[in-house]
């Protein structure tokens, strides 16, 4: 999603109104948001664990909700995962 294709809306609702028009999605996950020094599922409720990460990067949250968008509606989706960003969410098992 551009710059130009924001509303005073709900994010959401300019989503939609995007994928309405679409024929397909290509997601790609870039490196966003750089943590030094983290805490990862921290105090698990299900394991207790918590996994120390650092120097590892997270991408947008957006790429996500439109991913998912896009696969409710059936439309073809092509993953991409810069390497070094967090496999999480729609950006695991990616391979390229």
């Amino acid at each position: 999603m551009g710059v130009s294709d924001y509303t005073n809306e709900a994010p959401l609702k300019a989503i939609r109104g995007l994928m309405g028009g679409t024929n397909g999605i290509i997601t790609i996950g870039f490196k966003r948001t750089k943590i030094l020094d983290g805490i990862y599922k921290a105090d698990n409720e299900l394991t207790g664990e918590s996994i120390k990460i650092s120097n590892k990067w997270i991408s947008s949250t957006y790429i996500h909700m439109e991913t998912a968008m896009a696969y409710q509606l059936g439309l073809p989706i092509v993953i991409i995962k810069e390497k070094g960003v967090i496999e999480e969410g729609v950006l695991e098992k990616v391979s390229i």
